[in-house]
């Protein structure tokens, strides 16, 4: 039985360690690129990216509704008059 049995107690930190420990061996771990240095010049140009693509979004989306508007408007002047 596994009561019978004498397991040393080991802590969430060295449990992690030892499943880890067979993929690093393997090289996985330095095959990953290094984590990118956040700095405020990076945070400026992703915020100015987004901004700019979702204003792009929103100006496609706005010509979108006032083409489609116009359009139904002018078909129901036509059909009407």
């Amino acid at each position: 039985m596994l009561a019978d049995v004498d397991m040393p107690k080991r802590d969430g930190y060295e449990v992690r360690q030892s499943i880890c420990e067979p993929v690093r061996s393997k090289g996985e771990a330095a095959a990953r690129p290094p984590a990118p240095i956040v700095t405020d010049e990076l945070i400026e140009e992703i915020v100015s990216r987004v901004t700019q693509r979702m204003s792009d979004r929103v100006v496609r989306e706005t010509v979108t509704d006032i083409v489609s508007q116009t359009a139904e408007d002018l078909c129901r002047t036509r059909s009407s008059g």
